[in-house]
This record gives structure tokens, C-alpha cells and sequence, in this order.
């Protein structure tokens, strides 16, 4: 029966443009049609990715340059599928930490798909790709059929009658956006370089400063997607990053850290003068927080602002409305990082003023009367060449939809765009610009008087406001780089036993006593159980748009209000003193 699967594929779509990859990848993929192999079945679906990319970057630390590069790679991953839409070889494997970033490299958390990465020639030779394309397609066709047979054998005692289907058709596009490309000219790199040294020579001018770092990075990607559906695409960008990270070391010998990132289209940011501010705020509000004093514990109205408040958001919400795709034999993924929140579709998640669509078409934050500052997770088209669409997916509190990839669920089946890559090359649906409202939001003042009046109520004599989280589990399994890692576990000395909670600890937290609304700031506390259940609890939420921003791989950005909890439990994290070292950084001794 397979062998009509051949006439599955729609006749070749001619693009007129001269791009060798283009025209490589759509002549194999045309050759691919004739894939056999003896009595097996023929593929009836192949897909080729290729991303092109282009870096330039360099890291500086205390005035000197620890680390300068320029490369260029370009690399294609395949994904061949033997079967039917219904039933086919992808995600055959048990897998492993799937969930975790990505780790594994399963399409569907863990299990494997039938194609790899490898890599294209970099000058982009026509005759060079179609082969190494070519001995792609073959080594994955083969794993295809190999892993067929295992799954088909796997699901053969476990298939119910909600088993979903491995895949779904979409329509095909054609695209083929103009080529992207650095713009930054070499000398004026040179010049960036020099400057990079010279702002993190500033580090040295603060004894209280153990570790710290500036980075900063050019990125053009050109990227691709040819399928047997008709899509031919190619979309890119140019994106300039700034990084400054700083860790202090608190009186107990502990250490905490910040951050500033900044991502631009304009190169002028990897040069600003307003870096050097960044770096004197990071200092200053680290320094504040590591001398101020301990609090045991607290139970009571929190108010979430600033940063805090969307990376709230990001913590509790951004994993669990993105679906989430079983394991062949119908179980879930053992490690998804992130609370699936598909059996509470049709169930309130929010307070009924509460509004939450994800719209990777925007770029900017639409204001009135104007455009607002540039947002990261807009995208033309996805990895597997869909173009994404807004979706709304919380109204009046209640969870009505979800974010999907091609992979469908028990219950919900069609792209909406959102498939990009994590960790691993794996490919699930994932977060774009995810936009939180509330109807008729408070004012800060208002807001803070709130805070104030249910501390009073509650017999406090003061209310707490965090600004700042540091890194939680949530953000590593949003593909946090090794920086905020490392944060994260140093962070976790001298905490509760326990599971971990999805949101990092407060790392900028204050007092706001009743009597004259005054605030004091403290430090040494972590967040009890909070699950996506404790926004339920939200008793009233600001106006203001607050913007938080994720890089990596499938950039993305939170854009939410400030919310006030009635009441939250937090702990003192129990004293880990002597964890680390109390001998002074070299620039900190007295010379």
C-alpha cells in the first residue's frame, strides 16, 4: 500500500532566484521521490532545514579580552518520515532529558526523528550541497524505516483510541525573503573591541565585584525550509547583542548575580555609551542587595513589578500553554520542565480581568499614537515552515487555546507556527511575543496603596515588592545559557529541600511599611510551592507593560503587568556560610 505514497508529493514549485542552496535543496528533494528500499515503504514526507549563519563575537572581563571570533557555518538537518500521517517513524526513541533545554534531541521531547545535522559548505557550491544533501537523505530514509518498524511494533499493544497522530498536512508556502547580512564594516569591530575592554576595565574600580563579564555579539542567519508539501522558504536576520553580567559576594561569603542584555537590529548598541551606565546600575543594585539585611521569612501580599512581574509569567504560564506531545507509546514526557496545561482547556487559569495571545507577527509593542521599542520573538516563519499567528489563548481568565506545532495532541491538531528549535535541534512549540493584559489595570500608585492596604488588613506592618527574580528552573528549560545556570545552582546553596519551584528566588526585594509608605530592602528569601494554580490568587494587576526578553535560539519576550498577590509564603534560605570563598579578588586587595 505504501506505494502510493509516492504521488503524494505535489509536482516541483519553480522559484525564480539564483540562491545555490535554494536550488540544490528543491533538485535533491526531487530526487528523494524515488527513495525505495527493497520492499519498504517510500517516505511521504521530507523536509529540509538549512540555517547559514554568520557570528561575530567577543567577551571581555576586568579590561582585558578573553575571547574574540568570526565564523561562518552552514547546516542542514533533514527530517525524512515513513508511514503516514497517522502513524510514522518520528519520536521511535525512549529518548532522554528531552524536556530539559532540549537535551536528547527528540521532536517530541526525547525521541529521535530520522535526520540529523551536517554540515554545508560554507561558499555554498552547488554540486557540494546536493551531494552532502543527498547522503543525508539516504542515511535518514534508512533510520526512518528502521525506526518504523520499532514504533509500529511499540504501539501496537498500547494504541487507544485517543493516541493522536504523529503529524498534520499544511498548506504550502512560497517565499524567499532577501538575504541577510552583518553590516557592522571590520573596522568599525575593531573599535568595538577597544571599547569592550575599556568598559570592563571599570570592574576593577569595585572590590566588591568577584565576577563579571561583558559580551557581545553579531548575528546574520539566513534560514530555509524546503518540504514535499511545495514550501520553499527563506527568511532571516541581523541581530546585535550586548551582555553584561556582574556577581558580587554578600558578607556571608555567598555570591549573587545580574544581568543586562540588550538585542538590537542597529549596531551602534555594541558601542553605546549607555553600556557603561548599565554596568554602574548593575554594581550599585547588586551592592545594595548584598548588604542589606536577612529576613527569616514572610506571609503575606506580595506585589510582582518591573521585571519580576513577566518573569513571572515566563515561570508559571510560557511552557505549559505551548502543547506538549506524548511518547510513542502514549505516555508524557518524563521531564518537560514546565506544567502541560492542556486538561485545563475551557478551565480558569487567571482573574477574570485577565487577557493573555501570544503574536510573533509583531516587532514593536503597539502603543497609541505610535510604535513602541523593538520585541524579540517576531518571526516571519517557524522551523518547519509555517507562518505563525497570533493566538489567543486566555480570555476572561479562562484557558481557551493552546500554541501548536505540526505534532498534534490528544485534543488539539494544526499549526499555529509557533515550532522552533530548543536545545538539540529538537523542535516544540514555543512562546513568540506573549502579551498579558488586564482590563482596567491600576496605576503603580494605586498599586502600591493596594500593597499597603492589605498588609494593614492582614495586621502586617509592612508589605513586600520584588523587582527582580534571579534564574529559576523554568528559564533553564527555556534554554538558559551556562551563565544563568551556574546562577541558578549557586543560588540554590542553602535552600529548602524539596522539588524546585519554577521561579527563581527574589534577588531584589523591599520592605513597604504601612505606617509611611517607606522601603526597606532585604535579601535571604525563596518562594514556598508556587505552581500555575497561584495566579488564581492574583488580586489586582497594573497598566503598565512591562518587557522582559529571553535569547537563545527561539528568542522571545513577556510582556506583561505588575500583579499583587493577597498572600504568598516565602522562607529564609538557611545560612550556607564558608560555601565559598572569602579570599579577595586580586583587584580588591590593598596593593
Amino acid at each position: 500500500m505504501f506505494t502510493t505514497l509516492l504521488f503524494l508529493f505535489p509536482p516541483a514549485i519553480f522559484v525564480q532566484d539564483n540562491d545555490p542552496i535554494v536550488r540544490a535543496l528543491i533538485d535533491e528533494l526531487e530526487r528523494s521521490q524515488t527513495l525505495v528500499l527493497d520492499d519498504m515503504p517510500a517516505p511521504y514526507y521530507v523536509q529540509y532545514s538549512v540555517n547559514d549563519v554568520e557570528t561575530w563575537q567577543a567577551e571581555f572581563t576586568f579590561g582585558g579580552m578573553t575571547s574574540s571570533s568570526t565564523d561562518h557555518s552552514c547546516s542542514l538537518t533533514t527530517d525524512v518520515r515513513v508511514g503516514s500521517w497517522e502513524l510514522d517513524n518520528s519520536n521511535a526513541g525512549s529518548g532522554g532529558f528531552g524536556g530539559f533545554g532540549g537535551f536528547g534531541g527528540g521532536r517530541r521531547g526525547g525521541g529521535r526523528t530520522s535526520g540529523g545535522s551536517v554540515s554545508l559548505p560554507e561558499d555554498h557550491d552547488y554540486d557540494a550541497i546536493r551531494h552532502a544533501t543527498w547522503l543525508a537523505t539516504d542515511a535518514a530514509y534508512k533510520r526512518a524505516i528502521e525506526d518504523y518498524s520499532d514504533k509500529k511494533a511499540s504501539v501496537e499493544d498500547s494504541r487507544g483510541p485517543d493516541r493522536p497522530a504523529d503529524f498534520t498536512p499544511s498548506e504550502p508556502v512560497v517565499q524567499l525573503a532577501p538575504l541577510q547580512a552583518i553590516t557592522l564594516s571590520l573596522s568599525d569591530w575593531e573599535k568595538t573591541l577597544s571599547s569592550g575592554a575599556s568598559l570592563t576595565n571599570r570592574m576593577n574600580r569595585y572590590p566588591q565585584v568577584v565576577d563579571g563579564s561583558f559580551r557581545i555579539s553579531a548575528n546574520a542567519t539566513n534560514r530555509y525550509v524546503v518540504n514535499s508539501e511545495g514550501t520553499r522558504v527563506r527568511h532571516g536576520d541581523v541581530q546585535y547583542q550586548a551582555r553584561i553580567s556582574v556577581t558580587v559576594q554578600t558578607p556571608e561569603g555567598l555570591r549573587i548575580s545580574d544581568e543586562f542584555r540588550e538585542i538590537s537590529t542597529d549596531p551602534r548598541l555594541l558601542g553605546s555609551p549607555i553600556l557603561r551606565k548599565r554596568l554602574e546600575n548593575l554594581v550599585e543594585g547588586l551592592t545594595a542587595a548584598s548588604e542589606a539585611p536577612l529576613l527569616d521569612g514572610y506571609t503575606g501580599p506580595v506585589l510582582f513589578d518591573d521585571a519580576a512581574a513577566a518573569q513571572l509569567f515566563h515561570a508559571l504560564l510560557a511552557r505549559g500553554i505551548a502543547a506538549q506531545p506524548g511518547e510513542a507509546g502514549g505516555g508524557r514526557r518524563r521531564f518537560s520542565g514546565g506544567e502541560n496545561l492542556e486538561r485545563m482547556v475551557g478551565k480558569r487559569l487567571l482573574p477574570k480581568p485577565f487577557s493573555v495571545w501570544d503574536d510573533p507577527t509583531v516587532s514593536r509593542i503597539p502603543l497609541d499614537g505610535g510604535q513602541g521599542p523593538h520585541i524579540w520573538g517576531h518571526y516571519l516563519f517557524d522551523q518547519e515552515g509555517v507562518a505563525p499567528q497570533k493566538v489567543e489563548i486566555i480570555k476572561e481568565g479562562k484557558l481557551e487555546a493552546l500554541l501548536m506545532a505540526r505534532t498534534p495532541t490528544a485534543k488539539h491538531s494544526g499549526s499555529t507556527g509557533h515550532g522552533r528549535s530548543g536545545r538539540g535541534g529538537s523542535i516544540r512549540a514555543t512562546i513568540g511575543n506573549l502579551f498579558v493584559h488586564y482590563e482596567n489595570g491600576l496605576s503603580s500608585e494605586e498599586l502600591k496603596e493596594a500593597l499597603l492596604t492589605t498588609a494593614e488588613m492582614s495586621g502586617l506592618d509592612y508589605g513586600l515588592r520584588i523587582s527582580t527574580l534571579a534564574p529559576g528552573m523554568a528559564s533553564m528549560m527555556s534554554g538558559g545559557n551556562m551563565r544563568d545556570i551556574q546562577a541558578f545552582f549557586r543560588n540554590r546553596r542553602g535552600a529548602r529541600g524539596g522539588s524546585q519551584s519554577p521561579l527563581g528566588d527574589p534577588l531584589y526585594v523591599y520592605k513597604v511599611y504601612v505606617e509611611d509608605g517607606r522601603e526597606e530592602q532585604v535579601r535571604g528569601l525563596e518562594f514556598d510551592s508556587v505552581s500555575v494554580s497561584t495566579l488564581r490568587d492574583i488580586l489586582f494587576a497594573g497598566s503598565e507593560q512591562i518587557v522582559w526578553s529571553q535569547g537563545g535560539s527561539s528568542s522571545s519576550s513577556i510582556i506583561a503587568p505588575p500583579v499583587l498577590f493577597e498572600e504568598l509564603d516565602l522562607y529564609g534560605i538557611e545560612d550556607d556560610s564558608g560555601s565559598e570563598s572569602k579570599l579577595p579578588a586580586p583587584h580588591a586587595r590593598e596593593k
